[in-house]
């Protein structure tokens, strides 16, 4: 009895795996942007099994999960201090909608229960103040939405958009 192509390419992949595996890196080193492509495609149609091969993945190596979160936190510094602010914030019961960027030595401030302004972090904690007993908030308020100004005023100008028209 003959076989039909699909046994004997079956067949050839089980019994020329290296190989195979050899010539699809070669490939990918050689087309990475096709490569990508490929990937992305892959991923998009097999959602459900990527999601259980990661948590596999996942399961089997926390000690590789936890040195990748690690690493990506120390190349990460910013990110990490935002994420922290928002996990913060949801435990407070708090919003947060930023009306400005993230920038070194800031805290957020919120001004109410759901927007938040960067400020410096020594203008944040000089002035004491709490949202939940409303306690100071007109005087740190102030400060904050002048901070906003200014600083939207600086960046309109370092663009050359302010007095554009």
């Amino acid at each position: 009895m003959r076989k039909t192509r699909k046994e004997y390419d079956a067949k050839y992949r089980l019994t020329h795996l290296e190989k195979r595996r050899a010539e699809s890196v070669a490939w990918l080193l050689a087309n990475p942007e096709k490569g990508r492509e490929a990937t992305k495609k892959y991923r998009l149609t097999h959602k459900e099994k990527m999601r259980n091969s990661c948590k596999k993945w996942r399961l089997n190596n926390p000690e590789k999960l936890k040195a990748g979160i690690d690493k990506w936190q120390l190349a990460n510094p910013n990110k990490v201090k935002e994420a922290k602010s928002k996990n913060k914030a949801k435990r407070k019961q708090f919003g947060f909608i930023p009306l400005n960027n993230y920038f070194n030595d800031s805290n957020g401030h919120h001004i109410d229960s759901e927007r938040v302004i960067y400020i410096p972090t020594e203008m944040h904690e000089y002035n004491r103040h709490s949202v939940l007993k409303d306690r100071g908030m007109a005087k740190i308020n102030t400060l904050s939405f002048n901070w906003l100004e200014a600083e939207e005023l600086y960046v309109n100008y370092t663009r050359g958009t302010l007095w554009a028209k």
